[in-house]
This record gives C-alpha cells, structure tokens and sequence, in this order.
C-alpha cells in the first residue's frame, strides 16, 4: 500500500458524485440481519440524533446506543477500499463501492472500519457517505478509524501528538463528519518498544497462556503494568494521552489501540491505565481468531483483568471492548493469497493442503473461514468482527455466513474441524508470524 498523501486527490480526479436514486436500490436478502437500531441497555446514554425517517424505514430520531454496547456483530472494513493493497484502483473509484456501502447498512452492518493509512479509503467512504446521508444520516451508523500509520516502513509511523492531531482532523474532513466513534492507533508494534520474543514469530503468544515464565520474558507480570521500556513505549503513551484529550473535547468518543502481536497489545493496555489513570475504550486485533490461530478468544479475559491493588486509585477500570479483524487472516485463507503474505512456509503449506481437502468435499476455504471468523467465543463474549467486502456478494455471503451461526450445522462444523485438524497434525495451530 503506497504512503498516505498530505493531500486528497482533486474532485476531478475521482469523478462527479451519483445521485442516491442512480445507485442500484439495496436489496438485503431476508430483510435486516438482525434488530436495528439496536435496544439501549440499561444505563445506557443515547447518542443525540437530528432529521426525519429515511426511505429505508430507519428512523433517524431513534438514537444509537453508545458504541460498546450498539456496535453490530459485522463491522465493514475499509482496507478493500485502500489502493494496491486488495482491490483494483478502477473499483475503488468505480460506482460499486457506494452499492457495497448501502447494501451492508440495509441490512444493519452500521459501523465502518477505516484508517488513514488505507488511503484513498478515508476519502471513498466520505464520498459514499454524503450520497447516502438522506438515507443514512450521520447518527445511524458508527465510523472506526485509525491513525498514527502513514506507510508500510516502520518509518511511515508517527505517533507525535500533534501528528496524531492532525491526522484525526484530517480523517474528520475526509469522512464528512465532526465527530468519531472509535480512533485506535494502528499497529502499535511497530512502535513501542519490543520486550523478549513479543513481536517474534513462533509460539510465545500460545506459550504466555500457561506459562508463568513465558509471560515475565513478555513484560506481562503483574510488576510490569507501569513499566515503561523505552523511548517507543513513551510515544505511545504520548500519543494516547492525545486521543484521550480529543475524547475529553467529544471529537473521539472511544480510545484504542490495533495490532497483530496479542502480548504487546495487552502490555500496553496494561501500561495505559497504568500511566494515564484511563483505560483503553477499544482493542483490535487481527488474524487472532481463524482456522489456524484461535487465541484472541483465550486473550479477552486477560485483557479485562482489573490492575493490580496498588494502581486501582489511578482510576476507575473497565475492560476494553475487544474487536476481531481479518477472518481471512490477511487473504492466507483465500484462493487470492498475496505474495507479500508472512506466514511461514510451514503455515502456508498447511493452509494450501487444508484448501485442498475442502476441495473434495466441495467446499471453499474462504467461506469456512469467513464462518469460523466470526463466531462468537465458547465463552460468550460479545466480540464484533470487521470483514472486508468487495462487492455486494461479499456483503450477502457475510450475512449468510452469520446467520448460519444462529442455529445448528453439523455439515458446516464438521468443515471447520477438518481445517482445524490439518492445522494441528502439521503442528502450526496458534503458530504466529514476526511483526513487524
């Protein structure tokens, strides 16, 4: 993906914009996938909402619970939005992403994932957004976006504060709106300061589930939640306290933090509340809950255990809302792997004969995956997971393969567990690749 430019391309480079009545109608299969607007839980403060009752038979003036407790099982993604990273530019800037866009709201897919770093995809959505907006007004959907990642290098990053201020008031323009629901800094380990093999492929991250030692070497015992390791931690930290004074101004309503790496992404939101006094809001990690790595579900109780007795004055404590991303683990499980994947051989080869066992019976990769991806936890926490959609089929496959959750599939199972087992006869189940 080519470096985010300071500037957004020209109105005459990305064409005029469509009327809403020249868009294909949206038309979810069953209806909405699952009750919109969402109930207000108990406690719950409503976001205020302004206009009249779109033509889709949502009503603008129903308020949307806060994020936490409204965000939809399925969030849309925004990277297929960013060029040369999974998509044609000439889709991208086509037509058929405003028909993506409106199809997944139709059915309740309300919250979109985006980042500066997936440009034009910032751009494209604000576009799409401002047609649909007699629809879809402003407050009938959620908006995710990351900043602090201008580029693939690690010296694309930068977490200065007033770098991170400027990019969430240049995702604010780009996006058409005034405020955010969720900003997250993206990739954080990149930036913060590696501890042992934290950011090492291999097995670490498995290992530090049940092992005392394995977590000391990572920074995870209960002593380490304050320390710092260095000038990267700091940035860090910096560059949340900025978040968090754009959430005190109400231009971010929810702070996080993104990665790949499950032990960094706990040792920061540990260090977070140790140094700020302020929880995390929000976590995302990706390619952490597939058919080859299942430990971000083993990872949620972790990341919502309480500090230790003597930072529990700091402030007061509340897990972050963890979100799950990449069910195709980066296209790995998919027929269209990029050649810059960084599974190892091992893993790629695993996933390839796993492929072809589907094969026979029939089946595809990508939509076992899909289905695995965006389960809910045996344990029953409620973890959204953001899928990126391509095209309107990829909107109605995503809802399928949802709904297909709610009741039992003994056929569909009996395909997960055949990938699974591939995954562990070869020996690479929760195996994880270096990052950065």
């Amino acid at each position: 993906m080519a470096p985010f430019p300071s500037r957004s391309p020209s109105p005459d480079t990305l064409g005029a914009l469509p009327d809403l009545d020249e868009l294909a109608p949206a038309k979810p299969q069953g209806g909405s996938a699952w009750p919109w607007p969402p109930a207000l839980a108990n406690g719950d403060a409503a976001h205020g909402v302004n206009g009249s009752s779109g033509s889709n038979g949502h009503s603008p003036a129903t308020a949307l619970p806060p994020f936490r407790a409204g965000c939809p099982p399925l969030i849309a993604g925004g990277g297929v939005f960013g060029a040369g990273k999974y998509a044609a530019d000439s889709w991208i800037f086509g037509r058929e992403p405003f028909d993506v866009i409106r199809l997944a709201f139709a059915y309740g897919i309300r919250c979109l994932d985006t980042s500066a770093y997936y440009y034009p995809s910032e751009v494209i959505l604000g576009r799409i957004l401002r047609v649909l907006a007699p629809e879809f007004p402003r407050a009938s959907y959620y908006l995710s976006s990351k900043c602090g990642r201008f580029g693939p290098e690690p010296a694309d990053f930068d977490y200065r504060p007033q770098r991170i201020r400027e990019c969430v008031a240049t995702s604010l323009r780009r996006l058409g709106t005034d405020y955010l629901d969720v900003v997250l800094l993206h990739d954080v380990e990149f930036v913060v300061d590696p501890v042992g093999a934290s950011n090492d492929a291999g097995f670490g991250a498995r290992d530090a589930l049940s092992s005392d030692a394995v977590r000391a070497s990572l920074g995870l015992a209960p002593s380490d939640w304050g320390v710092s390791h260095g000038k990267g931690d700091d940035a860090c930290i910096a560059a949340l306290a900025e978040l968090f004074a754009l959430k005190d101004a109400g231009v971010v309503r929810n702070v996080g933090i993104s990665g790949y790496p499950l032990p960094v992404l706990l040792r920061i939101s540990r260090l977070a509340f140790a140094r700020l006094g302020r929880p995390l809001d929000a976590l995302l990690s990706y390619s952490n809950h597939v058919l080859h790595c299942d430990l971000l579900p083993a990872y949620v109780p972790l990341f919502a255990a309480p500090p230790p007795a003597e930072l529990a004055l700091k402030g007061e404590w509340t897990a972050p809302f963890v979100m799950n991303g990449g069910p195709f683990s980066m296209g790995l499980l998919t027929s269209a792997r990029p050649a810059w994947h960084p599974a190892s051989p091992a893993l790629q080869s695993a996933c390839n004969e796993a492929s072809t066992a589907l094969e026979a019976r029939g089946k595809a990769m990508a939509a076992t995956a899909l289905r695995y991806g965006i389960k809910t936890p045996p344990a029953g926490e409620r973890m959204p997971t953001m899928v990126g959609m391509a095209s309107v089929q990829h909107v109605h496959a995503a809802v399928q393969a949802w709904r297909s959750l709610q009741e039992r599939h003994d056929e569909l199972e009996r395909d997960e567990q055949a990938v699974l087992q591939v995954m562990r006869e070869r020996q690479v189940m929760d195996l994880c690749w270096s990052s950065p």
